[in-house]
């Protein structure tokens, strides 16, 4: 499986932020560091692009090959400073949504909020969910207004981030490659009925 990491936000436009947490500088650091540990075949947008040029980028590169599952990385934030955790945004099945979710909060060791439809977020839908050419998962590492969630980010840091990402799609990998086996099978099953057929009949 192909991915393709998207650091949330531009170079110019920041985000959210806490204290000397900014939001666009610290998607950027998870993003270089997934891409300093991850072995697989990935792709990373411009981080000079805007959120239509960013979505443009990668379904021209669709028109290559559609077989890719998309990954933009969020912080959150909230007016109720008590809130914390990760949450993983979809539009359509939930299912890659949830293995992010679990991975990346095991790892960080922050409570996990879940696959959420992208209805829920703060804006009611997300772009970078509805208008991809590909499956894809907006993830929201953690809560930057939130002490404990801040405080786990500083101890565990963004190497831990970058590896439940890997491990959420060294999961998601493995889950198609035995998809395609058991269709693999299917398929053979279905001939040698078919042959089996001819010979008896």
């Amino acid at each position: 499986m192909k991915v393709i990491i998207s650091a949330g936000h531009s170079k110019l436009d920041q985000g959210t932020s806490f204290g000397p947490f900014k939001e666009n500088e610290l998607t950027i650091r998870v993003r270089d560091e997934f891409k300093r540990l991850y072995t697989g075949e990935a792709l990373y947008p411009p981080d000079n692009l805007t959120l239509k040029e960013t979505i443009d980028w990668i379904n021209n590169w669709l028109t290559i090959d559609k077989n890719a599952l998309a990954v933009e990385i969020h912080f959150n934030s909230h007016k109720d400073d008590s809130v914390r955790g990760t949450e993983v945004y979809y539009f359509g099945t939930p299912r890659y949504a949830a293995i992010f979710a679990q991975k990346i909060s095991e790892v960080i060791g922050i409570p996990n909020r879940g696959s959420k439809p992208d209805s829920m977020s703060y804006v009611g839908e997300l772009g970078f969910l509805r208008k991809l050419n590909c499956p894809s998962v907006l993830v929201e590492i953690c809560y930057l207004t939130n002490r404990a969630d801040r405080d786990m980010l500083e101890v565990n840091g963004i190497t831990s981030i970058a590896k439940g990402m890997i491990n959420a799609i060294n999961i998601l990998t493995i889950e198609e490659l035995k998809t395609k086996q058991i269709n693999l099978l299917q398929k053979i099953l279905l001939v040698l009925q078919d042959k089996l057929k001819k010979l008896l009949g």
